[in-house]
């Protein structure tokens, strides 16, 4: 049967699984460790984007 793909990169999904059921904890780790790297660069992005958007809003002469 062929599983799901969860990601936008085929395979990760399927990897993640089978180190799951192997055991294969450095893999997973691995995987842990890319994705949160991921989301942690796109909330400081984020928040970046903020600040610099904001500053044109605060200042009353910018419109």
């Amino acid at each position: 049967p062929r599983r799901a793909v969860a990601w936008a990169r085929r395979g990760v999904y399927e990897r993640a699984i089978d180190a799951g059921l192997r055991g294969d904890v450095p893999l997973l780790m691995g995987i842990v460790l890319f994705c949160t790297l991921l989301v942690f660069a796109g909330n400081t992005i984020s928040a970046w984007l903020v600040v610099v958007l904001n500053r044109s809003l605060e200042r009353p002469d910018a419109l």
